[in-house]
């Protein structure tokens, strides 16, 4: 059952991030380029939220502890549920020839000129690449924003390091 559920959630990976490949980020007015996380985020939310919602509606509630088990199903995948979405419609990173910018889960926002860059790596555990200054001050861009391929391109142009230098597996 173990070996079943890996392959699922594999699967779902990698589509995620061969489609994410594909997408552009878009361009405003002044030329920047403005990057979002991929709809998935928001839609596997949206659903686990529903289907908890029914199963818990649909559960029968003979006891006490019922009850409590139901509640608490509730509570921990509508929680999980929850960050996906506000994950979705929060995280953003923008950039152009002078600088990046990011805005994590918090409103936080990070902006890093690029001569101050001085290193950039990508980090498996949040899979996120990390642009640091001298200083540690971090921005962050996820490996699922459309516009990652292009935000590849500029990372080789402005500071000659390819996909494999900074270990970006996709």
């Amino acid at each position: 059952m173990s070996q079943i559920s890996n392959s699922i959630t594999n699967s779902i990976l990698n589509w995620i991030n061969t489609s994410v490949q594909n997408k552009k980020g878009k361009r405003d007015n002044l030329g920047r380029l403005k990057c979002t996380l991929t709809p998935f985020y928001k839609w596997f939310g949206i659903t686990l939220f529903f289907l908890i919602s029914l199963l818990i509606i649909l559960i029968p509630k003979n006891s006490d502890s019922d009850f409590y088990i139901a509640f608490s199903l509730f509570v921990f995948f509508g929680g999980i549920s929850l960050i996906l979405v506000l994950t979705y419609f929060r995280l953003n990173f923008v950039m152009d020839d002078k600088q990046i910018n990011s805005r994590n889960f918090f409103y936080s926002s990070e902006i890093l000129r690029w001569e101050e860059v001085k290193s950039i790596k990508f980090n498996h555990f949040s899979t996120s690449i990390i642009f640091k200054n001298k200083n540690g001050k971090k921005v962050k861009a996820h490996a699922h924003l459309h516009g990652i391929s292009e935000i590849l391109e500029m990372i080789e142009k402005k500071k000659g390091l390819t996909k494999q230098d900074i270990k970006f597996p996709y």
